[in-house]
């Protein structure tokens, strides 16, 4: 497979038409085309383009062809590594926080219960307590752990 044939397997595998694929590398219309007909190579500087716009491949392959088409997660640099595991330690800090936070919803369900069963005992009293006003908590809770489950 040569060069050109591995960059028109990148450019199917993103997704992307001869056009758009041309332009994310900097090219004009038709600059993959015609290196076909010449039977001419990229240059460097769209080989380096590659490896900037389309960074999950693997360079050595697209050089040539030889390894993975895509890098291998090891192969990630330090920044990338580091933003991968930030992104791990937000999504347990998020996990951490809805089950808090579900602890706290289920507490003030059980008392709003405990509150709608108290004024159901004393309906005599009901100018004290507003049952319309804990029906309409219970709708605001569920909506909030709706949002947060």
């Amino acid at each position: 497979m040569s060069v050109l044939e591995r960059l028109e397997k990148i450019r199917i595998n993103e997704g992307l038409n001869k056009s758009e694929f041309e332009k994310r590398l900097g090219k004009s219309n038709g600059y993959i085309g015609s290196l076909k007909k010449s039977g001419g190579i990229p240059g460097s500087d769209v080989l380096l383009k590659v490896t900037e716009v389309f960074n999950n491949y693997n360079i050595e392959w697209v050089l040539t062809g030889n390894g993975n088409i895509k890098k291998d997660v090891n192969e990630l640099n330090e920044e990338q590594s580091e933003y991968i595991n930030h992104q791990k330690d937000i999504g347990k800090q998020i996990q951490d926080v809805s089950y808090l936070l579900n602890r706290r919803l289920d507490g003030i369900e059980e008392m709003l219960k405990h509150i709608a069963l108290d004024s159901a005992a004393t309906r005599a009293k009901a100018d004290m307590v507003d049952l319309k006003k804990i029906k309409q908590a219970f709708d605001d809770l569920g909506a909030l752990k709706g949002k947060v489950g």
